[in-house]
């Protein structure tokens, strides 16, 4: 079994709990699209820690992060790339080939 890297843990949790202060003090920010962006990568790194619902549950939080930045600018590159690996992700957790065909599908969109 992998120890665990409490130090990245905790620097992840950290990450998300400073940009939800941050969304949540002032949403209409001019750097709302970049804490999006940050809250989501941060999401997306943590199910490495969690269990697979855990893990699903951190992957659609981050995933709704990162189309909320795009709705605001849909060209931001490292958002629309970090979505792409939010789906591919949720392909690798998927039970079956048309829910992993679905997820797939959306990645490619974003990649």
């Amino acid at each position: 079994m992998e120890a665990i890297d409490w130090r990245s843990f905790f620097l992840l949790e950290d990450t998300c709990n400073i940009a939800e202060a941050n969304y949540l003090k002032n949403p209409s920010d001019s750097d709302v699209i970049i804490n999006l962006t940050i809250w989501g990568s941060a999401l997306l790194q943590l199910p490495g820690f969690q269990n697979d619902q855990e893990s699903k549950k951190m992957i659609k939080d981050a995933i709704s992060k990162l189309e909320e930045a795009l709705v605001i600018n849909s060209i931001k590159h490292d958002a629309l790339w970090l979505l792409g690996n939010g789906f591919t992700n949720l392909a690798l957790m998927a039970p079956d080939s048309n829910e992993i065909k679905g997820y797939i599908d959306k990645a490619s969109e974003c990649h």
